[in-house]
């Protein structure tokens, strides 16, 4: 019976990625640069605090931008 080298399948899968790095590089682009993108430009615009803002106001702005990007952001994460 023929036993799993783990150290021999690693050093295959970097073979292999090293071989295909064009390929590798456009998957990974869609996978992860393409859904980013669609969010940047589809998703809310971000809340620009109000000018001489305090620190309170400025961090509520921030909370309420983000909260509106969080559906966004786990549409990227799945």
């Amino acid at each position: 019976m023929v036993k799993f080298d783990m150290g021999a399948a690693w050093d295959d899968t970097l073979q292999l990625l090293k071989s295909h790095t064009a390929l590798v590089g456009t998957i990974a682009g869609v996978f992860l640069f393409l859904p980013a993108l669609a969010v940047a430009w589809f998703g809310p615009v971000p809340i620009e605090p109000a000018a001489g803002a305090d620190f309170n106001q400025v961090m509520e702005t921030f909370r309420e931008s983000f909260r509106q990007m969080i559906p966004g952001q786990l549409a990227i994460a799945l």
